[in-house]
């Protein structure tokens, strides 16, 4: 495994999460409802989209273990 599928994977896990951050912020008291939210541009499930984007983190490997590999793969190490 190379170390830049283990960076990308790393990083569009990192986007996603901050993303969904700050959807919930941006929804404010509404962000923790199971409902759907309202918007101009069509109904937006907050909460459900913050879950699913912390399980980005666990599927393929976790946050932490792809850190490793980026590391052992950079540095070179078994």
């Amino acid at each position: 495994m190379r170390a830049a599928s283990s960076f990308g994977k790393l990083a569009a896990t990192e986007i996603v999460q901050h993303l969904a951050d700050l959807l919930m912020e941006a929804a404010g008291p509404f962000g923790a409802d199971r409902d759907e939210i309202d918007t101009p541009d069509g109904l937006v499930d907050v909460s459900e989209f913050w879950r699913q984007a912390r399980r980005l983190s666990i599927f393929a490997g976790t946050s932490e273990i792809q850190r490793n590999v980026i590391a052992k793969r950079i540095l070179g190490l078994p």
